[in-house]
């Protein structure tokens, strides 16, 4: 019991961080990347948080995932992210970037129609 205590406080509280695939990680495979970028201070981005995270579970075969802090990453800068959360779907080998409308990420049928729409 007490060990299972303790792996169930692990996998949570650093879950995120172990799990977690970089950019350029995620670019060397062949499949798109959801990226979202993300503020930690952000309302929205904490009520966005789960249908990310439900999304993921969802799709995570399909594309790889990931999430970097929009302040502190170049692909923010190089996308000229003025607004989050920010998500986008990217084809490292085509090397192009399509942002998915803020409204329809809040939408959860719309998130995965449109996911389902690049593949």
């Amino acid at each position: 019991m007490k060990k299972s205590i303790i792996i169930l406080f692990l996998i949570l509280s650093f879950g995120s961080k172990v799990f977690s695939m970089s950019f350029n990680e995620a670019a060397q495979q062949n499949k798109l990347i959801v990226l979202y970028l993300y503020l930690t201070t952000c309302g929205a981005c904490r009520s966005f948080e789960p249908i990310y995270s439900a999304i993921e579970a969802e799709f995570s075969s399909k594309y790889n995932f990931v999430k970097e802090i929009a302040q502190e990453s170049a692909l923010a800068t190089k996308l000229r992210v003025d607004s989050v959360p920010a998500v986008y779907i990217i084809n490292p080998q085509a090397n192009t970037a399509a942002r998915i409308k803020s409204e329809c990420i809040f939408d959860r049928a719309c998130f995965e129609a449109t996911l389902q729409s690049y593949r």
